[in-house]
């Protein structure tokens, strides 16, 4: 599905998602699927792959659904311990995560990830107030990670995945070749 699509003035974002996921119907990939069929790819023709973390499953679908939809490689995890897990098995260009999860936050997640995997770009996002005083932690701790605020446009996510300007979407800076 391609941006041009979403209508920009609707607000009922809810509605959306359901109708985008009903539209799709079919079982995600996991982890190790998705590690799979990457290996059987030349490196130099990797789409950049997104790994998404939220444990609002409709959110979390759409949002791999919209990314590849974009020309990028994308799964999702349903928390931050099983994105460090994922993270290790398919080395994400981006790491696009919900602050706010069980388990395992976001943001303690972020940080794991960016340790074993430094290229790794990292993106929060949340609905919640409160997680600014996470980011604030994160940041005093020397982490810079960007933000997007719930609920996610869809112009906005790519716009931010893009690096905030007309990146190809088989070029990324932070990518392993």
């Amino acid at each position: 599905m391609q941006l041009r699509n979403w209508n920009q003035t609707n607000n009922d974002f809810h509605s959306k998602v359901l109708a985008f996921c009903a539209a799709f119907g079919r079982r995600s990939e996991t982890c190790a699927e998705v590690a799979e069929r990457r290996k059987k790819v030349p490196s130099a023709e990797r789409k950049p792959l997104v790994l998404v973390a939220d444990d609002e499953v409709i959110i979390r679908e759409t949002i791999v659904e919209i990314l590849r939809g974009e020309g990028y490689d994308a799964v999702g995890v349903k928390d931050g311990a099983e994105a460090v897990e994922c993270a290790d098995q398919v080395g994400p260009d981006v790491f696009l995560a919900d602050v706010s999860m069980p388990r395992m936050n976001g943001i303690d997640a972020a940080k794991r990830i960016k340790r074993s995997l430094p290229t790794t770009r990292i993106i929060c996002f949340s609905g919640h107030a409160a997680t600014s005083e996470l980011l604030t932690q994160a940041r005093e701790e020397g982490h810079n990670f960007e933000f997007l605020a719930k609920p996610i446009r869809p112009q906005a996510l790519i716009h931010t995945i893009r690096g905030g300007g007309d990146l190809p979407t088989n070029e990324h800076p932070g990518r392993k070749q």
